[in-house]
């Protein structure tokens, strides 16, 4: 009796909502610390935490950079005006 192949099927990964801490820190190019310390100012991106998980939503962790790149930018434009 001769094995029959296994069909073999690709599936897409189910992309991440969230990211925790680490995940997130990493991603726009900060230590932990760093990012645990504007969450702690007030600073930080926007996050959930629920069950004492942080999480950060990806949508809104690259609102929040790109909003922080254009503010620094028009902060640099202004001064040199």
């Amino acid at each position: 009796m001769t094995k029959q192949p296994i069909l073999k099927i690709d599936v897409a990964p189910i992309p991440r909502l969230a990211l925790r801490l680490a995940e997130a820190a990493e991603a726009i190019g900060v230590s932990d610390k760093t990012l645990s310390g504007w969450i702690k100012s007030g600073d930080g991106p926007p996050h959930v935490r629920r069950n004492g998980v942080l999480m950060f939503p990806v949508d809104g962790l690259r609102t929040w950079l790109m909003q922080q790149a254009a503010q620094r930018s028009g902060a640099g434009r202004e001064s040199h005006g």
